[in-house]
């Protein structure tokens, strides 16, 4: 066999390994950047709340949420991989102004609380449907600020201050299903709707209902 020959042999077989070798360790990595909006579940926030809007405060559960996975082994129609997410608990805004004995008074209240959970995460590809369902164990990372401040005739008054809420990171445990859409003719991109529960295991629970949509970008 001719020299070049011998060269040709070995990068094919090289290359067949190396194709080989690809598939049966899943090396292909998918990357879902996503947005959602969600909604908290918890007696306290909820009883926050309400009182807050009773007084004419602005108070929301939930907010604007994002996040990104990072899907990693192929194991057939289930996937492992890694995921993160921003999540805002609580936004509570009050202001209110008087006047005692002549006197102009405000007083104004923010409270924002956030959780960042890392999670390990499972999916599975429902065969022959573009249909998702996956399973979330890992840590939430919480963290909360509060400002107080009040002023007398516009001078502010000793006693107004901030700092953290005292929340910090707990257990948590969720859920998801999607279904996935193929718009582009590219097999590397593909758009995902659907819904995320996170549960999060905190001194008193709270449930984070996040519907999304993300984008599957497969290298």
């Amino acid at each position: 066999m001719k020299k070049t020959n011998y060269k040709r042999a070995l990068i094919a077989l090289v290359f067949a390994f190396t194709t080989i070798s690809s598939h049966a360790t899943g090396l292909d990595i998918d990357l879902v950047p996503w947005l959602g909006y969600g909604i908290t579940a918890n007696s306290t926030y909820g009883d926050l709340c309400q009182n807050a809007r009773r007084s004419g405060a602005s108070c929301t559960r939930g907010g604007f949420s994002l996040g990104a996975d990072v899907w990693f082994s192929d194991l057939g129609a289930f996937r492992f991989g890694l995921g993160a997410a921003y999540l805002p608990v609580i936004d509570l805004a009050y202001s209110a102004t008087s006047f005692d004995s002549g006197s102009r008074v405000s007083v104004s209240t923010e409270v924002k609380v956030t959780n960042i959970p890392l999670m390990a995460q499972l999916k599975y590809d429902i065969p022959a449907l573009p249909i998702f369902v996956g399973a979330m164990a890992g840590y939430s990372f919480a963290s909360g600020r509060y400002n107080i401040r009040t002023t007398i005739n516009n001078v502010p008054v000793l006693g107004g201050f901030g700092g953290a809420t005292g929340v910090d990171g707990s257990f948590t445990l969720g859920g998801f299903a999607g279904y996935t859409f193929k718009p582009l003719p590219s097999p590397l991109v593909s758009i995902d709707a659907g819904a995320r529960l996170y549960l999060i295991l905190a001194t008193e629970i709270v449930i984070q209902f996040v519907p999304f949509v993300g984008a599957t970008f497969t290298f």
